[in-house]
């Protein structure tokens, strides 16, 4: 039930930092702002960060077992 508990607030924090990070490129993007990091890699980023957060909702592969965490509405 930890372990749940602990995969249920990272998916959360990720979920959260996604759309920040859109909305910060796409800002800098409109506005062509120039900062320390490039669009492109805020970009990449996000697609980094999606696929991590299907690979968490999708199967537990940290315990070793392919039982599936994904709820019954999900899918």
């Amino acid at each position: 039930m930890k372990n749940r508990d602990c995969d249920n607030s990272i998916t959360n924090v990720i979920a959260a930092i996604i759309p920040i990070l859109y909305s910060f490129f796409l800002f800098m993007d409109f506005y062509n702002v120039k900062a320390i990091i490039r669009t492109e890699h805020i970009k990449y980023l996000c697609i980094l960060l999606c696929f991590l957060l299907a690979i968490l909702n999708s199967e537990n592969l940290f315990v070793g077992t392919n039982t599936s965490i994904v709820k019954y509405r999900d899918i």
